[in-house]
């Protein structure tokens, strides 16, 4: 469908007066060493039009994912490993939720689903 409106574009020459019109393009661009002008050109189209691919979003949202879960588990336990390493080095004594363990897991559980998912959409080098 694309290749069809740059075809009917070209026919009513739209590109004919553009900057540059029959001059070269270049085949190596400074600030993207290693990859040729058509990948270039892709992926500033894409990143101009707000695209992300799938797993580049999944990756986001996996890192989010843990370091919220991160977050939350310095807040709980923070203070009561601070008070534990100001008195004592036995950590038999650390107490917390009694449900925390269990949510622990249902969070690294449901992390570990989404890095599943995102092994299944990056795509092969």
């Amino acid at each position: 469908m694309a290749a069809q409106q740059l075809d009917e574009a070209i026919r009513r020459g739209e590109f004919d007066n553009l900057p540059g019109a029959g001059k070269p393009l270049k085949t190596r661009v400074d600030h993207a060493p290693g990859m040729d002008s058509y990948d270039y050109h892709l992926n500033k189209v894409l990143i101009n039009a707000d695209y992300t691919p799938d797993w580049i979003a999944a990756q986001r949202t996996i890192r989010g994912m843990k370091q919220r879960f991160r977050d939350q588990l310095e807040t709980v336990l923070a203070p009561q490993l601070a008070a534990l390493s100001a008195k004592t080095d036995d950590w038999t004594c650390l107490r917390v939720e009694p449900d925390l363990e269990a949510r622990a897991r249902e969070r690294i559980l449901a992390i570990n689903r989404e890095i599943e998912r995102w092994v299944q959409t990056q795509p092969y080098p």
